[in-house]
């Protein structure tokens, strides 16, 4: 079975007209996940916008093939990668096609692929992360792109949606997706053999946050909240691993908060195992983020052993509505946030507790254990 993964994004950039600077895909989730995918027995491609293409070659165990990417002055590629050969590679060539979000537009040339397709027709899948409507343009494009074209044209040649969260699954919903073209929620996984559980490594007195330092990520809602533990308990530490255009604000507000002593902000990129290191010897990672997608810090933090307290402005959050492994809080609310950071710190046997549903959760975030799922559907697409 020939099958075609259409990612086009494989970094979050920091500014929205500009891609970021990659040096390398070979960790990126989506190269992950394809070889997870390979492992399961089949033949793929995976089509990336050059714009994310890294400065140097490299060897990849998956077939990567980066797109030329035109008119970067109207379809910014770091939100809409305007990417027309794609069309031409398509055609005739895939029994699937896999699109990563549906307002995209390689969707819309997956679409035109299908149509004009004579020889062989490919099955097409959206693997829906947005549950909401983006906001270029102050929503307008994207709104017109749900309502009309998706709904009344491009739904017709799509043949089934995988939701990444169970948000993403009631957003198609409200957009009139029939439910029954619409599986289970599939996230993006966490590869096991990088972020895991190790019993050798010990907790150490800290909070951690990976974030990138914008607006967005609500850091100083955590700093606000910071301030009030740090009085409660003196022996504490924040690390924030990231960094952004807010690095010096934030900065500011850890010493006007007469906290700068105790937040270590880490702009420096870490390699995966520093990650996983950093990650389960914190005693809960938090993210405070005011408005987000999924994210992959709460799944990697779990299956590492570390409980995560989130914000209900990240779609994430949905996966610790069962109370395990994780607490929430309500967006902006940095008192809420504080109490919870509170009782995790203070009462041992409550975050030995977390700490224990955190690893029998964990295998439910496994690349190997969601290449499976997602390997069903591929193979009841195929055979319909």
């Amino acid at each position: 079975m020939n099958v075609a993964i259409i990612n086009l994004i494989t970094r979050t950039p920091l500014e929205r007209k500009k891609a970021p600077k990659v040096n390398s895909n070979r960790d990126a989730m989506i190269v992950k996940f394809a070889r997870e995918l390979q492992i399961q027995g089949i033949d793929l491609d995976l089509y990336i916008s050059d714009a994310y293409k890294p400065i140097n070659e490299e060897k990849m165990d998956v077939n990567v093939i980066y797109l030329p990417t035109r008119l970067k002055f109207i379809f910014w590629p770091s939100c809409l990668p305007f990417t027309p050969t794609l069309f031409n590679k398509l055609r005739n060539k895939y029994d699937v096609v896999i699109c990563s979000e549906s307002f995209q537009w390689s969707t819309v040339f997956a679409v035109l692929a299908k149509i004009f397709s004579f020889k062989k027709k490919m099955k097409i899948i959206v693997w829906q992360e947005m549950a909401k409507y983006q906001r270029l343009f102050k929503k307008i494009l994207s709104l017109i792109f749900y309502k009309v074209g998706l709904r009344f044209f491009l739904d017709k040649y799509i043949d089934k949606y995988i939701p990444r969260s169970q948000l993403a699954k009631k957003f198609l919903l409200k957009q009139n997706i029939e439910e029954k073209k619409i599986t289970q929620s599939i996230p993006h996984g966490v590869d096991q053999n990088v972020f895991y559980y190790d019993p050798n490594i010990k907790k150490e007195n800290y909070i951690f946050s990976p974030s990138r330092l914008v607006h967005s990520k609500g850091v100083d809602v955590l700093l606000k909240a910071f301030a009030i533990v740090s009085k409660k308990i003196k022996n504490i530490e924040l690390i924030i691993q990231g960094e952004g255009p807010k690095y010096e604000e934030y900065k500011a507000l850890s010493k006007k908060l007469n906290i700068e002593s105790k937040v270590k902000f880490c702009t420096e990129r870490l390699n995966h195992t520093q990650m996983r290191i950093r990650y389960q010897k914190a005693l809960v990672t938090v993210i405070s983020s005011r408005s987000d997608n999924v994210t992959f810090s709460d799944m990697e933090s779990i299956v590492c052993g570390t409980p995560v307290i989130i914000s209900n402005g990240a779609d994430s959050h949905i996966n610790f509505l069962d109370g395990k492994g994780g607490m929430i809080f309500n967006s902006e609310d940095w008192s809420q946030l504080s109490d919870l950071l509170l009782k995790i710190i203070r009462d041992t046997s409550f975050r030995k507790h977390k700490e224990k549903e955190t690893l029998e959760k964990s295998k439910l975030y496994f690349n190997s254990y969601l290449s499976k799922l997602f390997m069903k559907v591929i193979l009841d697409v195929s055979n319909k």
